[in-house]
């Protein structure tokens, strides 16, 4: 871990935050992208999430795929979910063990999708008509939109 990270120190103290912060915000962009070419993404919808002051995301800064409590794979719904924590931050520890991929990406979110206000995403349907494409939006109703979209609704 200390080698792979070895290079990330100076953006790390760059930005004022910790490791154990940057390696449980890429335990859940891990989780949520799976794919090193999504991860900066995802990371930057997190991002925006969390420093966001618009009240829809007090309680639901890190709500995802990953931090529900799904009993059924059907409840998979990736819009009606609720987490069994509602994360004002950061949760206490990560949820995965993240790659180097997702960890560099917790410190380098996509520019342009921080700067649009990018909040949403989600993946096609494996059996639907986009599988595993990614879909971003900025609103809830465009999410809704690519939720159907993307197979789910």
């Amino acid at each position: 871990f200390d080698a792979k990270t070895f290079d990330l120190w100076d953006t790390i103290n760059e930005k004022g935050t910790t490791m154990n912060d940057v390696v449980i915000l890429a335990s859940f962009i891990q989780e949520e992208a799976g794919m090193p070419a999504e991860d900066a993404k995802v990371s930057a919808c997190f991002h925006n999430r969390l420093e966001s002051d618009d009240p829809q995301w007090a309680e639901h800064k890190l709500e995802s795929n990953a931090s529900s409590y799904i009993m059924n794979d059907s409840d998979n719904n990736y819009l009606w979910n609720s987490p069994t924590a509602a994360y004002y931050g950061l949760p206490a520890g990560a949820i995965t063990n993240p790659g180097i991929d997702a960890i560099a990406a917790a410190l380098n979110p996509d520019q342009e999708y921080l700067d649009e206000g990018y909040y949403f995403f989600v993946t096609g349907n494996p059996n639907g008509d986009h599988p595993g494409e990614y879909f971003y939006a900025k609103t809830a109703d465009e999410h809704h939109q690519n939720c159907i979209i993307a197979g789910w609704g």
